[in-house]
């Protein structure tokens, strides 16, 4: 039976208000343990121990009473509520039950409702939980404190949290009273009539114990009081169940259990001492079981490691070519825009530079175009008004040598010599002005000759620069040739290291375009090839997953094998041992007349059964007989008659109500209802009588003997109705006309009847002797068939899974045999894809180097140009010096001519 584990009571309040429970919680618990325990509640008087009581039954038995006070009337005022909930420690199981009830005024509307004054409305609930639930006795929010007063939970409480709890909490209405009690009864064995028949009762008045045990003093009150009810119960439980009710049934089960437990007694000693001896072992194996489970997580966590390890390895290196792969598409956008912006630089400065230079020469061109014309111009004017004055000169000496020559003339012959002389002096005078001119125009000619001789030595250190720059201009234009020679040199060696077949166009350059179409051409191949590597990389990477998957697989296989393995030859011996019980059984099925077939249904263990129940009947039977035979001997051999105990007990049991006669006459005598001469002329008129058993109606005796076998009974047992009494008494009743169980025999001879009884003994010992060992082979066959719990096909599909066990371990066999192939085939492709890869990688890194080679080919080519530009501007230079030196050596000679023609006319 169950027992209570807790008790919650919340929102109750009594003795007219004066007292109150918030919100209590009594634990009859074991703090060590957590089972039950017996407990005692020591209260003074008016403490509320009856209204503990009564409270505790609701639950069971809502509307309880107990002190002569009912439970409405706790609940005076509309709204008044209150849950009472109790928790039970379920027998053979961890699991506790929580059983409850809401009660809360009502208005009633019945008459009887209103006559009793006071009226409720209730409803219970009940739920199973094992440790931690939100639904237990404790963690029910049913009251709590909120602005530092106390709030009960509304009486719907439960009601609505059962509708949300998806069936873990179950409420009962209280139409349901009768399912409720019902389930009760059925599922926990918590009966409702106990708690009506023995607590309520005990509980409806004060004093209530002493009054409830006042009625039950003698051994029949008790029987009748405690022990039939009981009985009654039990057997109206069981017409319900459909099974077995006899009395019979129920006390021979009893008398097995009884005779069984001194058997049960020696198993259990044994078994403490075997579980004595095992708990070493016990704990020795959940040590082993322990470090089996930290063995088995260690490698399960390690693998799981290694798995999350080498997908890790494997989205790095998946991020690592994506990264490489971004840093050289980034690269190559970079060295592009490098590489158009110096192009498109290079172009607008070249464009640039080439008008600025033509411009340059043009005007260079003109300036000393200007300059030569100019020089030219003032050559020619200088040379002209040279010989102006040479021919001035000339004239004037042409002049004065006449005149010299006239003058002697005219000075040896002329006859105008005085005026000759005369015209001398004025001439003379004239000659001294003209010398004064000439000297001044000799002075002026000296100085100029003079600015000649500077200009001319001008002229030669400007020319002598204009040759020291042509030289310097010559020197950086053969310079400039040989590093453009140079250039292309290593250009051509590169273009050759990289073979790329490429020749110089007209202009003595590479075509970009060409060299262009080569280095796209090898991206694309480096393209290729790491496309190549990536699906060889997966390749590889799938191959070594695929390997590595294979040992799991292998030894899953291989655990899957000798699971196989194990069920193969358990299926066989399990076989083997349907084999041998198939074969016991059929012998048994011939001893009972049954064909083989019997031994899959339930007629053999029936059969057996039966067999078993007769056995058993007929031991009893057979043991009560002798029982009775050596009761009946030791009466005839006292010379006396009795009711023996076995004849009460087993009248008790029927639930017949009777007495005996002995009783009858002496309640008769003590109530002076007759007096003793009466009761003596009865007796000697019917001397059984007094060991008679008289019963109240007719239907009772029948009732009686029509309750199970009364062969048992012991011979002199006179049975009498209370109509037959009152024959006896007024005498008109026929001394042979009662229902007895009597034996004439005895009162014949008593002797014979002693020897009879003897034998009748040693007979039924023989039987009993026959009927414990037909009994012990009828048992051990019905322990042989209940074992045989086989379908008839069982053999058969039993065949049938031993040859699939025997497949399977031949397709594990294969399986195995393919993985281990597999492997060796992977390992072959992954040796093959590894070489690829290494030489793919090889032709990456060539690739690689080949486009920084050609990276650096570009740089060539940029430096060859620059080159070229250099060498054109060397060249230029030197023409300019080559011009400047000219210019030079042109004015330096003109200027040297006009010194000398100077210096010829200063002469």
């Amino acid at each position: 039976m169950p027992k209570i584990n807790k008790i919650r009571i919340v929102n109750f309040n009594y003795n007219d208000g004066k007292r109150f429970i918030p919100d209590e919680l009594y634990d009859l618990s074991s703090h060590e343990s957590g089972e039950a325990l017996n407990t005692l509640f020591n209260l003074n008087n008016g403490g509320g121990k009856t209204v503990l009581v009564q409270l505790m039954m609701q639950p069971v038995h809502p509307k309880a009473m107990a002190g002569g006070r009912r439970i409405e009337d706790y609940f005076s005022r509309p709204g008044d509520h209150s849950f009472i909930l109790l928790e039970w420690d379920i027998d053979d199981s961890k699991d506790k039950l929580l059983i409850g009830i809401a009660i809360a005024a009502s208005s009633g509307n019945s008459s009887d409702d209103n006559q009793r004054g006071n009226h409720i409305k209730y409803y219970t609930f009940k739920t199973t939980y094992a440790g931690d639930s939100p639904y237990s006795i404790s963690e029910l929010e049913l009251s709590k404190f909120e602005n530092g007063r106390y709030v009960p939970a509304a009486f719907e409480y439960i009601r609505e949290k059962a509708k949300t709890s998806r069936g873990a909490l179950e409420h009962y209405s209280s139409d349901d009273s009768v399912k409720w009690a019902e389930m009760l009864s059925e599922e926990y064995g918590i009966h409702r009539t106990e708690w009506e028949t023995v607590i309520e009762v005990l509980n409806k008045d004060e004093g209530g114990l002493n009054q409830y045990f006042e009625e039950a003093k003698t051994s029949d009150k008790l029987i009748s009081k405690f022990f039939i009810p009981a009985i009654e119960h039990k057997l109206k439980s069981a017409s319900s169940k459909r099974s077995d009710s006899s009395l019979e049934t129920m006390l021979i089960n009893y008398a097995k259990k009884i005779t069984d437990k001194e058997n049960v007694i020696r198993e259990r000693d044994t078994n403490s001492r075997l579980l004595g001896e095992l708990s070493g072992i016990n704990d020795m194996v959940g040590k082993l079981y322990s470090v089996n489970d930290e063995l088995a997580a260690s490698v399960s966590e390690a693998v799981g490691f290694k798995v999350a390890l080498l997908k890790r390895i494997s989205e790095i290196d998946t991020e690592i070519r994506s990264i490489v792969q971004q840093i050289e598409d980034k690269n190559k956008q970079i060295a592009g825009i490098e590489y158009e912006e110096r192009s498109k630089d290079y172009y607008i400065s070249e464009e640039r530079y080439n008008n600025a230079r033509s411009a340059l020469a043009e005007i260079t061109e003109a300036l000393e175009k200007s300059k030569r014309e100019l020089d030219e111009k003032k050559h020619k004017e200088d040379i002209l008004h040279c010989a102006k004055l040479y021919h001035d000169i000339q004239t004037a000496a042409a002049a004065i040598g006449e005149l010299k020559k006239l003058i002697e003339d005219k000075e040896n012959n002329s006859e105008d010599a005085e005026r000759i002389a005369s015209l001398k002096y004025s001439v003379f005078i004239k000659a001294k002005e003209k010398e004064k001119t000439q000297l001044d125009r000799q002075t002026e000619l000296v100085t100029r000759i003079d600015k000649e001789k500077e200009a001319l030595k001008n002229l030669e250190a400007a020319k002598q620069k204009a040759g020291t720059a042509l030289e310097a201009a010559k020197d950086n234009y053969l310079r400039a040739c040989s590093d453009l020679t140079a250039a292309k040199s290593s250009t051509d060696k590169r273009i050759s290291s990289l073979g790329i077949e490429l020749i110089r166009k007209f202009d003595g350059f590479y075509s970009a375009d060409e060299a262009e179409a080569e280095k796209a051409e090898m991206i694309k191949r480096q393209t290729k090839l790491v496309n190549d590597s990536q699906e060889t990389g997966n390749a590889i990477k799938k191959a070594e997953k695929r390997k590595a998957e294979i040992p799991e697989e292998k030894a899953a296989v291989q655990i899957k094998q000798s699971t196989v393995s194990a069920g193969l030859e358990k299926a066989k011996a399990e076989l083997a041992e349907y084999d041998s019980l198939y074969e016991r059984l059929t012998a048994v099925c011939e001893k009972y007349s049954l064909s083989e077939t019997a031994v899959f249904s339930d007629l053999l263990r029936g059969t057996i059964r039966k067999d078993i129940d007769i056995a058993e009947a007929d031991v009893t039977a057979a043991k009560n007989k002798k029982q009775e035979l050596e009761d009946k001997k030791s009466a005839a051999e006292k010379g006396c008659l009795h009711i023996l105990p076995e004849i009460m007990r087993y009248v008790d049991s029927t639930g017949v109500s009777c007495m005996t006669g002995e009783e009858y006459l002496s309640r008769l005598l003590d109530d002076g209802s007759i007096s003793d001469d009466k009761a003596d002329m009865l007796l000697s008129d019917y001397p059984e009588f007094a060991y008679s058993l008289l019963f109240n109606t007719k239907k009772d005796l029948q009732y009686l003997l029509s309750a199970g076998n009364i062969d048992w009974l012991p011979a002199a047992v006179p049975l009498f109705t209370m109509e037959q009494v009152d024959h006896i008494f007024d005498g008109s009743m026929d001394k042979s006309a009662f229902l007895s169980a009597s034996d004439r025999a005895y009162f014949a001879d008593r002797e014979s009847y002693v020897s009879h009884i003897n034998e009748e003994i040693i007979r039924t010992n023989d039987k009993i002797s026959r009927k414990t060992e037909q009994l012990r082979q009828a048992k051990a066959e019905k322990e042989l068939a209940d074992s045989f719990n086989y379908p008839d096909d069982w053999r058969t599909q039993q065949e049938k899974s031993i040859s699939s066990l025997e497949t399977e371990l031949v397709e594990f066999a294969k399986k195995i045999h393919e993985l281990e192939k597999q492997s060796e085939s992977l390992e072959a492709e992954l040796t093959e894809y590894k070489d690829k890869l290494e030489s793919i990688t090889s032709d990456i890194r060539e690739t690689e180097s080949w486009i920084r080679s050609f990276t650096e080919l570009e740089a060539m080519f940029s430096d060859e140009s620059k080159l070229y530009d250099k060498q054109q501007f060397t060249y230029n230079e030197m023409k300019n010096a080559e011009d400047d030196h000219k210019t030079a050596s042109d004015k330096y000679e003109r200027c040297k001519a006009n010194s000398e023609l100077l210096e010829t006319l200063l002469g």
